[in-house]
This record gives structure tokens, C-alpha cells and sequence, in this order.
């Protein structure tokens, strides 16, 4: 494989032709085909700025302006078959993900190979080419806001961040995270007032601190101008719709609800919702608090992050597990002591990184294992498309075993990632100064030490 594939755009090829050949194939969406058919035909007939004036639509601008380019280029009339082609698009975010993935894998020097295990992962295509979703839109959304954070590329993170957050209101749950990296808060740093006062501009000024919200507030103005004045819904009417459209439990995801009640999705979350936010909060405090004292990284705060927004909170959809999906895969191709690294953990010796390596192996098997069985027992494509006779009765897709599967990932992760305290340079934790110790010198000349 190394020999054949020896430059990144070998890998960019394989996975966009791996990509074309699933798109060829193209199987049917499923129920959710009907509301793209409905929503594409009235953005025609009406246009684009009168779209949230159906009621039926309840997803963000960005998923609108996807389906209206859809319609322009689509000159026949829209129905169940050629709506599948709206997955084309969807494709390419996949792509852009895989894109990220292998940015990451050379900055750690890794082999580029691994990301072939994502790319050829059922379930990381599943949620595009067999359900017809759009869920990785806004995870590659978040993926690139973080990815351009560490760059010091704020600008675009913030612009990057809002299309998340436009895309699907569950980004900002992510804003924390990313706010911390934005405004450069750091533990040992001084007030920066105090320090402005002296002319000591901290790591990240006010007035600079300032521009990237007015910008945000901006971007996030011209996403919605062609919806201000031509909908007859304010936008918290079309926000509520989107979060209270479906008010259960759980939405088919396997989760702590199906340990609970027997029907989750027939259960209101009413007295449940407020709860299942204060624990979600409770966990992102304690990750944001380690994230802030550089204690652990984005990434492994961000996969553990995902997993408990996913578990816990009320109103989830089984492919709300996408985010966990791609941010575990993140933290385990990333791992100090994955093959190909250029140095062993620099925290805790080399036995244990490699016995965090094979923690980052568990959940990442454990994480697309639960996630494939969780869309599958709602899709049931084995039976429907491929003529299989597949008991989803059985054990094998049971909720409470999909959803130990899911509590168990998450208890990896929350030990690989309170286990991996440890000062980072860098919030991401770049591998060519996270993999080494740091001895002052004569002169205080700070000397990098490779282990």
C-alpha cells in the first residue's frame, strides 16, 4: 500500500473514486427522501427566501441553499428517484472530513495510510450514501473551525463555525471549546487589562477579540438576510421549530433513555430536558476546565465531548453519533504511539502511551460498531434493499446492547482523557513539541528533548 500510494493526492484520488463508486450505486434514501422531494419543490415554485414560510421545513440556511443550487441545476421535475442525486453534495463534506484527517496524519508524521480505515468505515458513509442525511456537513464544519483555530487562521475558524452553526444548531454546544482557542486564554497568564495597561498586548487582544465577533455577527447576517424579510416567522419561531419538532426522549438513538424507559420514543422529555442538560453541562465544565488549564487536548475533549452530548442529552437522533464517529477517529489516528509516529508519548513513558493507543483502538472500534448498528436497526437496509433476512429482533441490534456499547466507548474515552493529563504547547498538541521534554538551559535558552 505505501509503495502504490506515496503522495497525499494518491490518497485525495482513492478516497474520491471510493466516493463516485459508492454515489453510482446509490440506494434509496428511505422515508426521509419525502420531505427533500417537498422542500426542493416548493424552494421552485416559491424560491429560496419564502422557504421557511412551509411549515414542513425545519432545518438551518445552509441545508436550503444546498437544496435550492439542487433545484437550479436540476431542470427536470423533482421526485423520488432524482432527489437521491442530493447526496452528491453531502459526498463531498465526507470528502473534506477524509481531506482534514490526512492534513492531521502528516502533521504527526503518521502514515497516511490509516486514514484508510475511516474512509472505508460503513459507518462513517452510512449516514450520506444509504440515509439520504446531511450530518456531515456540520461535523466537517466543526472539524475545520478547530483544524483553522490551531492555525491561527481565526477569521476563517469563526466563518467556518457559524456555516456549523447554520447548518445544525447542536454546534453550539461546541462553542466553548472553541472560544477558548479563540480568545487564547491561558492559566499563567496575567490580567489583560493590567497588561494592556503596561503596553503587554496578551495572546489575544481585546480589539482583535472584538473584530472576530463583529465578523461572526456579520457572516451570520448575510446567511440569514434572504430569509429577514420574506418569511412570515420571526427567527426564534424557526429555531423552536427546528429543536421542538420532535419533543421525546430519544429519536431512535440508542441511548442512557433506552436504560431508563421502555419507549423513549414515545416518551416526552419534558421533565427530562432541563436535567439532561444540567449533567451535559456539568461534563463540558470539567472538559472545558482541562482544556483551559492545558491539561488535555482539543481533540480528546471534543471525542468525549460528542459522545456525552450524544448519550445523555434528550431529543437525540441515532446519526447525532456522527460528530464522536469523527472526532474519536481524530484522537486515535492522532495518538502518540500509533505506527509511524516520529516519538513515543512524552507523558507518562512509553508503556503508557501504548496503552493509550490501544484505549484509542477500543473506542474507536466501539464508537462505528454501535453507530452502524444503531442506523441500521432504523434503516433495516440489509432487508429492504438487499433482500437479506436480517432479525433486527435479535440481540445483535438490541437498544440497550447498542447503547452498552456507546456507555462503554465513553467510559474509554473519559479514562484515556483524564488519564492524558499533561501540559500541552499547543491546544491541538502538535507532536513536535508534545512529544518531547523542554530543559532550560544556561541563559534560560529552552532546549526541546525528543524522547
Amino acid at each position: 500500500m505505501r509503495r502504490l500510494f506515496t503522495h497525499t493526492s494518491h490518497y485525495y484520488f482513492l478516497c474520491g473514486l471510493f466516493f463516485i463508486v459508492l454515489i453510482i450505486w446509490l440506494p434509496d434514501s428511505g422515508y426521509d427522501k419525502y420531505f427533500w422531494v417537498s422542500w426542493a419543490k416548493y424552494i421552485r415554485l416559491h424560491g429560496l427566501s419564502q422557504a421557511y414560510n412551509n411549515p414542513e421545513v425545519n432545518y438551518h440556511p445552509v441545508i436550503l441553499f444546498i437544496i435550492s443550487v439542487y433545484t437550479f441545476f436540476l431542470h427536470d421535475v423533482i421526485n423520488a428517484t432524482n432527489i437521491n442525486w442530493l447526496k452528491v453534495p453531502t459526498a463531498i463534506f465526507d470528502w473534506g472530513i477524509i481531506f482534514i484527517v490526512l492534513q492531521l496524519l502528516k502533521e504527526h508524521k503518521k502514515n497516511l495510510q490509516w486514514a484508510l480505515l475511516l474512509v472505508f468505515n460503513p459507518a462513517f458513509w452510512y449516514n450520506t450514501i444509504i440515509w439520504g442525511q446531511f450530518d456531515s456537513i456540520w461535523v466537517f464544519f466543526i472539524l475545520l473551525a478547530f483544524y483553522l483555530a490551531d492555525k491561527k487562521y481565526f477569521f476563517y475558524s469563526v466563518a467556518a463555525f457559524v456555516l456549523a452553526l447554520n447548518t445544525k444548531l447542536f454546534a453550539l454546544f461546541f462553542l466553548p471549546f472553541l472560544g477558548l482557542i479563540w480568545v487564547g486564554l491561558k492559566p499563567d497568564a496575567q490580567n489583560w487589562i493590567m497588561r494592556w495597561n503596561r503596553g503587554e498586548t496578551p495572546f489575544y487582544t481585546f480589539p482583535k477579540n472584538v473584530s472576530l465577533l463583529f465578523s461572526a455577527v456579520v457572516f451570520q447576517t448575510l446567511i440569514l438576510f434572504p430569509f429577514l424579510y420574506s418569511t412570515n416567522y420571526s427567527l426564534l419561531t424557526i429555531i423552536q421549530r427546528s429543536t421542538e419538532y420532535y419533543n421525546s426522549l430519544s429519536r431512535n438513538a440508542y441511548n442512557i433513555w433506552y436504560y431508563l424507559f421502555n419507549d423513549p420514543v414515545n416518551t416526552a422529555d419534558s421533565a427530562y430536558l432541563i436535567p439532561s442538560i444540567i449533567v451535559v453541562g456539568i461534563i463540558f465544565s470539567i472538559l472545558l476546565f482541562l482544556q483551559y488549564k492545558n491539561k488535555i487536548t482539543v481533540w480528546n475533549a471534543l471525542a468525549l465531548a460528542s459522545l456525552v452530548f450524544f448519550l445523555f442529552l434528550t431529543r437525540m437522533h441515532e446519526r447525532y453519533a456522527h460528530a464522536a464517529l469523527v472526532f474519536s477517529g481524530v484522537v486515535f489516528l492522532t495518538s502518540p504511539r500509533l505506527a509511524g509516529a516520529s516519538h513515543p508519548s512524552p507523558f507518562n513513558g512509553e508503556g503508557a502511551g501504548k496503552r493509550r493507543l490501544w484505549w484509542n483502538i477500543a473506542s474507536f472500534l466501539l464508537i462505528p460498531l454501535a453507530y452502524f448498528l444503531n442506523l441500521e436497526a432504523v434503516m433495516q437496509t440489509a432487508n429492504k434493499s438487499l433482500g437479506l433476512s436480517v432479525d433486527y429482533s435479535g440481540i445483535l441490534f438490541n437498544p440497550k446492547m447498542v447503547a452498552t456499547l456507546y456507555f462503554i466507548a465513553c467510559l474509554i474515552l473519559a479514562y484515556n482523557t483524564f488519564k492524558s493529563v499533561a501540559n500541552f504547547s499547543s491546544p491541538l498538541a502538535r507532536p513536535d513539541e508534545s512529544d518531547s521534554s523542554i530543559r532550560t538551559g544556561r541563559g534560560g535558552k529552552r532546549t526541546i528533548i525528543k524522547i
